[in-house]
């Protein structure tokens, strides 16, 4: 009886913590500054993915798929883009099938990566963000 509650309070915990984490990511990211990623992903037609690159942090790695568009915005353009609305990205590689990435980030960015093909397609991201 006391191993159940010993096991049910350290699954509470870690549920907890998992929360937190899903909450306050951004906060996480930003204070650590921050962000790794190594992902092949497959991608609907139209499908985008957005990821926070944090504040004052030099963004190194590459994007590659067949045909696909790649913007870093800030967080009033990236409410623009998901509503459809005309926006201003700080960097933008449109149709391409290749990224090379190397910039310096001032403040908390967004890098949104979009599919323009009318079918599904494997992209890979492998970026760091660090200060």
């Amino acid at each position: 009886m006391r191993k159940g509650l010993k096991i049910g309070v350290l699954l509470g915990i870690l549920i907890l913590g998992g929360v937190i984490l899903g909450v306050n990511g951004e906060k996480i990211i930003n204070i650590f500054g921050f962000q790794y990623l190594n992902e092949r992903e497959l991608y609907t037609a139209g499908h985008f993915k957005v990821e926070l690159l944090p504040a004052n942090a030099r963004v190194i790695g590459y994007i590659e798929g067949e045909l696909f568009s790649v913007y870093v915005l800030d967080k009033a353009n990236l409410e623009n883009f998901k509503k459809g609305k005309d926006f201003n990205p700080i960097y933008s590689w449109e149709n391409v099938s290749y990224v090379e990435l190397d910039f310096h980030t001032t403040e908390n960015l967004y890098i949104v990566v979009r599919n323009e093909l009318a079918k599904k397609q494997w992209i890979h991201i492998k970026l760091n963000a660090r200060r």
